[in-house]
C-alpha cells in the first residue's frame, strides 16, 4: 500500500490531467472551448477517484488478495508447467479485467445517476448505444474504460508515481492539498448552488400557480382579455405589462407577508383602458388614466379599498395624492420600474436597427 498523501496526490493529479484531455477532445469535436465538467475549475474528479480506487485494487492484487481467492478456483488438470501459468496468468487477468469493469462502471453509473437523478444536470447521454442502462452506462463504453484502466496500471500509475517522487515530498503535498482544498471548496459552492437554485424554482413554480388561480377569475372577464389588443410600451401588450406587474408585485408583497392577492388584483387592473395613449384618448394620460381604469375596473369586477387604492394611484406622483397602502405603493414602484425597463429594451432595439 502507498502512503495517504500519495492518494490525494494521485486523486488530484487525475482530476488535472483528465480535465485537460476532455477538454482539447470536446473542444476540437465542438469546433469552441468547453468546459467538460460540472464544476467550474479545470478538474474532473470522476477521474480522480476511478484513479485512487483503481490504485486500491493494484495494490490488493499485488499483495495476492485476488490470487488467493483465485486458489479456490479448482485448476484446470494441466500436466505442463507453461501451460499451468499461462492458465493462472489468464485467470489474473480475468479476474482484474471484472475488477476494473466493476469499479469503472460502478463510478460512471454513479456519478451518472447522481447528476441526472438528484441534480437533473446530465453529464453524459448513452441513449441509443447497444446494451444501455438508464442512459448512464453501456456495454462499448465499459470495455473502453476496462482497456483504459489497464493502461493506467501498466503506464500511467507508474508514471505519475516517478513524477511524484521527482520533486521534494514537502512541496507536492503542499501542492496536492492545495488542489484538493480549491476542489473541494469548489464541488460544495456548484452543489448548493444548484441546489439552491433547484428548490427556488420549485417554489417560484408553485407560487405562479397560486398567482394564476388569484387571477384567474379575472382573466376570464372579457374587459381584461380586451387589453391584449393594444401595443404598450413599444413592444408587448397592455395585458403582458399589466401580467408583469402583478406577477413582480405579487412576489415582493408575499415576500414581505402583506396582502398580496389584492396586489396582484390591483396590478393586473392599473391600466384597464382601451385606448392606444401614444396616439389617442384624453389629454394629460399619465394623470388621468389612473381615474379611467378605476372607473372600468369597479364595473369588471368588485374591488377592495385595497385595489381600488392601487389602481386610483399607481401613477404617483402625477395623481398628487399618494397610496394609501403598502400594497399601493409596492405596485406603483413595480409599475415604474417596468415601464423604465421596456424603455430601456425599446431604445436598445432602436439603436440596433439604427
Amino acid at each position: 500500500m502507498l502512503e495517504t498523501p500519495v492518494y490525494f496526490y494521485l486523486f488530484a493529479f487525475f482530476s488535472v490531467a483528465s480535465w485537460g484531455l476532455e477538454c482539447v477532445y470536446r473542444s476540437v469535436a465542438q469546433k469552441k472551448l468547453v468546459n467538460p465538467g460540472f464544476l467550474k475549475g479545470p478538474y474532473l474528479p470522476i477521474y480522480g477517484t476511478a484513479a485512487v480506487v483503481l490504485t486500491l485494487i493494484i495494490a490488493s492484487i499485488q499483495e495476492g488478495a485476488i490470487s488467493y481467492a483465485a486458489n479456490f478456483i479448482p485448476p484446470v488438470n494441466l500436466k505442463i508447467g507453461a501451460l499451468n501459468a499461462l492458465y493462472l496468468t489468464v485467470l489474473a487477468l480475468l479476474s482484474k479485467g471484472l475488477a476494473y469493469f466493476l469499479v469503472t462502471t460502478g463510478i460512471e453509473l454513479a456519478t451518472g445517476l447522481f447528476f441526472d437523478g438528484v441534480l437533473k444536470r446530465p453529464l453524459w447521454d448513452y441513449s441509443g448505444q447497444p446494451l444501455c442502462f438508464k442512459n448512464q452506462v453501456c456495454l462499448k463504453y465499459s470495455c473502453y474504460w476496462v482497456l483504459l484502466a489497464f493502461f493506467f496500471e501498466y503506464a500511467l500509475l507508474p508514471l505519475s508515481l516517478f513524477f511524484y517522487r521527482s520533486f521534494d515530498p514537502h512541496w507536492m503535498s503542499a501542492l496536492t492539498f492545495s488542489v484538493c482544498g480549491v476542489l473541494s471548496i469548489d464541488f460544495i459552492c456548484n452543489l448548493s448552488f444548484v441546489l439552491l437554485t433547484r428548490a427556488k424554482a420549485k417554489a417560484l413554480s408553485a407560487s405562479h400557480d397560486e398567482f394564476m388561480t388569484i387571477l384567474a377569475p379575472l382573466l376570464d372577464k372579457a374587459d381584461v382579455r380586451r387589453l391584449s389588443e393594444f401595443e404598450h410600451h413599444g413592444f408587448n401588450t397592455r395585458l403582458e405589462h399589466s401580467l408583469e406587474v402583478a406577477w413582480r408585485s405579487y412576489i415582493v408583497t408575499k415576500t414581505f407577508s402583506l396582502d398580496y392577492a389584492s396586489a396582484a388584483r390591483g396590478a393586473l387592473l392599473h391600466d384597464l383602458f382601451f385606448y392606444d395613449w401614444m396616439r389617442e384618448g384624453p389629454r394629460l394620460h399619465g394623470c388621468r388614466h389612473p381615474k379611467i381604469s378605476l372607473q372600468n375596473a369597479v364595473k369588471t369586477a368588485d374591488l377592495n379599498k385595497k385595489e381600488k387604492d392601487i389602481i386610483r394611484k399607481h401613477m404617483w406622483p402625477l395623481t398628487f395624492m399618494p397610496p394609501h397602502y403598502p400594497e399601493s405603493w409596492v405596485v406603483c414602484f413595480v409599475d415604474t420600474y417596468c415601464g423604465l425597463k421596456d424603455c430601456i429594451v425599446l431604445l436598445r432595439r432602436s439603436v440596433r436597427a439604427g
